[in-house]
């Protein structure tokens, strides 16, 4: 499994130059797959796709990504916060 995001965080459509405030907010990644569990920080993805997860034999079943945001000692600017994330499956032969 493999995971990318465009911003590497929740980017802000706002800025500013105030230092109290947040404009790109990290988060963890926390995927499952068949079994298999990995965890992932937004601000690793954002280059390209990172390789999460890799397991030597067939899988098959249910998929979950789960995306938590830790609190923060800055502020959040009025606004949206978005990130597109990709999930990649490769298999390996």
């Amino acid at each position: 499994m493999q995971l990318a995001s465009q911003n590497g965080g929740l980017k802000s459509d706002q800025t500013t130059s105030d230092n109290a405030f947040i404009e790109n907010v990290p988060y963890k990644v926390k995927f499952a797959f068949d079994g298999n569990h990995a965890n992932a920080n937004s601000d690793d993805l954002s280059s390209a796709f990172q390789t999460i997860i890799s397991v030597p034999e067939a899988r098959a079943g249910g998929a979950s990504v789960q995306v938590l945001v830790n609190a923060h000692d800055k502020l959040l600017l009025e606004g949206d916060y978005v990130d597109i994330l990709w999930a990649q499956l490769t298999p390996t032969v």
